[in-house]
């Protein structure tokens, strides 16, 4: 089943307070993600999605759940580069995160400055230290452990 524009853009208007989608989709930001581990249903109708954006509503409060591909077709909020990151790391969990899903982690407070610092440093380095290794696995392994859904 494809994505339903309309059904998306009227759910998200009555979830708004602003009365059009233009003025509506700028009250939402991205408040967390998830993988989940069993399919769910996106505001627009589609089944399945397993790339879970919940998006919440600056002005009044409220939430949405919308799948990634919804999000990325409808709302500016980069979660598409978010979830290629973390799709790299759950693939290989050595690999680094982009910094799109850092800049997530650390608006999530899942990590700290000093982590930050320290994924940005070694992200392009081609053979980190057995060190630098243990620490990247440690700090991808909690992220994962933030967007990782098992079913409800």
């Amino acid at each position: 089943m494809r994505p339903n524009a309309e059904k998306l853009r009227s759910e998200i208007v009555s979830l708004s307070d602003a009365k059009t989608w233009d003025a509506a989709h700028l009250e939402w930001s991205l408040a967390r993600i998830e993988f989940a581990e069993e399919p769910e249903a996106c505001l627009c109708g589609h089944f399945p999605i397993v790339e879970l954006c919940y998006l919440h509503n600056r002005v009044n409060s409220n939430e949405a759940l919308v799948g990634n591909v919804c999000v990325t077709r409808f709302f500016d909020l980069g979660s598409d580069l978010v979830f290629a990151g973390l799709r790299r790391v759950l693939a290989d969990v050595t690999r680094p995160l982009n910094d799109a899903a850092i800049d997530f982690a650390v608006e999530q407070r899942w990590i700290d400055g000093w982590e930050e610092n320290f994924l940005r440093d070694t992200a392009r380095k081609r053979l980190p230290s057995p060190r630098q290794m243990a620490v990247r696995l440690r700090i991808n392994t909690v992220v994962l452990a933030r967007v990782r859904r098992g079913p409800r």
